[in-house]
This record gives structure tokens, C-alpha cells and sequence, in this order.
């Protein structure tokens, strides 16, 4: 069974990142050297890799950079879902009483305001505009399973 281009990829770049061994799936190998686009994409591949060593090579990474780093990843991983979802919750039992009262009232507010604004120009046009089409005989057939069909809504 011939290997697509995608799996070979994969194979391939888990390769080219050190995770596999060169020889683990011959079928990739022999997929990217009778594969002239799996070449070009990992020949491309290898080439932002080598091009981002040269331009980080000259950066000096500071002194346990790494270390913060895991670390603060490794807390993280650490935390129960209540710890990490904490700062939705409210601290005091009143905090969702206040949280509730703005929300009810900002949908009050939007609703009321909704209900007796007067219509929009746009939809005013819209109705004419509408009414108009009607008047003059337009006709719209929307239903067709043909294509070639959809010019003639618009004769």
C-alpha cells in the first residue's frame, strides 16, 4: 500500500526533529525519494530551521530562562481545574448577587432601549425597496437544481 503525502510528512519531520529514528518507517523514506513535492516541503523545512539557528545562534539566552520557564509550566500543570478557573468565580457569596444585578439590569437597559428605538432607515429602505419589487411584477424563483439557472432570477 503506497503511504500518502501527509503520513510521510509527519514521518518525515518527527525524523528531521530527532523524535524518530531515520530508519523506524522505510515505507516514508521511500515515499519522499519517488516524491518530488515531499521533497521540496521538507528540503523548505530544513531550510527555516537552519536559517532560525544562524539568526538565534548570536542571542544569549539568560541564566535560567529554561528553568522559570519549566517551572512555572510545571505549576500550572499542577493546579486543579477550581484553581485555575478561580478568577471567574467571585470570592464572597455577595460577589454573584452584584454580578447577577448588572447583568439583569444591562439586559433590561439593551431590551428596553431595543423595543422603543424607531426603525432604522436601513430597514425602512429595505421594506420600500421590497414593496417595490413587488409592485413592478420582479420575480424570484429561488428553487432550481440547476446552475445555469441562478442568471435567470436576475433577468
Amino acid at each position: 500500500m503506497k503511504m500518502e503525502c501527509t503520513e510521510a510528512l509527519r514521518e518525515m519531520y518527527e525524523v528531521s526533529d530527532n523524535r524518530l529514528a531515520p530508519q523506524s518507517r522505510p515505507e516514508a523514506q521511500i515515499h519522499l525519494e519517488e516524491c518530488p513535492n515531499c521533497q521540496n516541503l521538507l528540503r523548505l523545512d530544513q531550510l527555516v530551521k537552519k536559517t532560525v539557528r544562524q539568526k538565534t545562534a548570536t542571542e544569549t539566552v539568560p541564566v535560567g530562562l529554561e528553568t522559570r520557564i519549566r517551572q512555572r509550566i510545571q505549576d500550572l500543570e499542577n493546579l486543579t481545574w477550581q484553581k485555575k478557573l478561580s478568577w471567574l468565580l467571585p470570592g464572597r457569596p455577595w460577589g454573584w448577587v452584584s454580578t447577577a444585578t448588572v447583568m439583569i439590569v444591562t439586559l433590561l437597559v439593551i431590551g428596553i432601549w431595543t423595543l422603543s428605538s424607531p426603525e432604522s432607515g436601513f430597514v425602512q429602505w429595505s421594506f420600500e425597496e421590497h414593496a417595490e419589487y413587488i409592485r413592478e411584477g420582479f420575480k424570484l424563483e429561488l428553487v432550481s437544481s440547476d446552475p445555469a439557472g441562478v442568471d435567470d432570477w436576475f433577468k
